[in-house]
């Protein structure tokens, strides 16, 4: 059997007539019509269409080999929580984070990490971030901060410079008293 018969197949399994089918990957009734009855070879690209427009197992469509269709993400992510025994809340997270672009995920990544213990290396391990996105921060380098980031009974000049480390501890002094409420 080759695709041209697995293209009818996967055509009759889905319910759809070779109208519908040629529609979602761009193709006339008739094309569909003579790869179904051999008249024309199935070239790669219609192939890739046909896998990709209906989550079809390309080596399925190529030469028959089993599944039919690939899984989905959202059955991935249904057998990871039925595997673990996670809550709908939880499946909901995964597929929230599987979303993400990358430069997200990193995000996400450092936040988690703030809550782990800082003495544990090997929890930490499987998050650690393997992009270089973060910027390279040097503390004792100073830096402008305009007048619209500071609070209203700052007396510092507007044209002066904060070194870095300032900031940071600042920042940890506001997230503790942030904590604190």
């Amino acid at each position: 059997m080759n695709s041209n018969i697995r293209i009818k197949e996967l055509r009759q399994a889905l319910g759809l007539s070779q109208e519908k089918f040629g529609k979602k990957i761009a193709c006339s009734r008739d094309v569909i019509n003579n790869y179904e009855r051999q008249r024309a070879n199935v070239p790669p690209p219609t192939e890739l269409a046909i896998a990709s427009a209906f989550n079809v197992n390309l080596e399925w469509l190529r030469d028959g080999t089993l599944p039919m269709f690939l899984e989905t993400k959202e059955q991935s992510i249904d057998k990871l929580a039925k595997k673990y025994g996670l809550d709908d809340f939880m499946r909901k997270v995964i597929m929230a984070f599987a979303e993400l672009n990358n430069s997200e995920k990193d995000a996400v990544k450092k936040f988690i990490m703030m809550f782990m213990p800082p003495d544990d290396p090997e929890q930490r391990e499987w998050l650690k971030i393997k992009s270089s996105s973060e910027p390279n921060l040097k503390l004792n380098e100073p830096e402008d901060v305009p007048m619209h980031a500071r609070s209203q009974d700052d007396t510092t000049p507007a044209g002066k410079q904060i070194p870095k480390s300032e900031i940071k501890a600042a920042l940890a002094e506001r997230a503790k008293d942030d904590d604190d409420l």
